[in-house]
């Protein structure tokens, strides 16, 4: 039986989110990464990747959106598409947007919020003029993967991404922005 979604509220974010965005992504990025990435390269990586003038400058630019989820005015994930090609070169797929971030708070995994905001983040794709989405997913993040290929996306060649002195590589995905927008009334 699905468990039912409590009620989520889905926003764009703003410049004024930017302290709160700061923490939220550090905070969902650690949970997600933390013994998997040394410990003093994943913290040297959030201080320059999630402080907070940096939150700003983002959710300032024109190319990029920004998402909020809450649940009772507390902020429980957040996803971010930008304007950016496909940064591999493949017969079979294009893509103008890629879904550089989605992350929702551990207690919240497999209950369907995911799903949720990933339509959302379709749905700003669109409106940045583009009918197919990309990612670049570690492709020792088994969930994420099994997560993104269950709901259209496909694997269209890799990319290297390079976190303080460690190389990895992510699995670049594509998928069409329709099927996901869809998706969100199946089960």
């Amino acid at each position: 039986m699905r468990e039912e979604i409590p009620h989520v509220r889905i926003r764009r974010a703003s410049p004024d989110d930017a302290a709160m965005l700061s923490q939220l992504a550090a905070r969902l990025f650690r949970q997600t990464y933390e013994g998997d990435i040394p410990a003093a390269d994943l913290d040297d990586f959030l201080t320059a990747a999630f402080n907070p003038d940096r939150q700003r400058n983002e959710l300032g630019d024109p190319a990029t959106r920004t998402l909020l989820v809450e649940m009772d005015d507390r902020a429980i994930g957040y996803a971010q598409v930008r304007r950016g090609a496909l940064p591999v070169e493949t017969p079979d797929a294009e893509a103008e947007v890629e879904l550089t971030r989605l992350y929702v708070d551990r207690p919240w995994h497999g209950r369907g919020v995911a799903k949720v905001v990933l339509a959302a983040a379709g749905r700003l794709a669109v409106d940045l003029g583009s009918s197919s989405i990309w990612l670049g997913v570690w492709e020792r993040n088994g969930r994420a993967v099994a997560f993104y290929e269950k709901h259209g996306f496909r694997r269209v060649g890799v990319q290297e991404f390079r976190l303080a002195r460690e190389r990895h590589r992510d699995r670049v995905m594509v998928a069409d922005v329709a099927s996901l927008i869809d998706a969100r009334d199946e089960d």
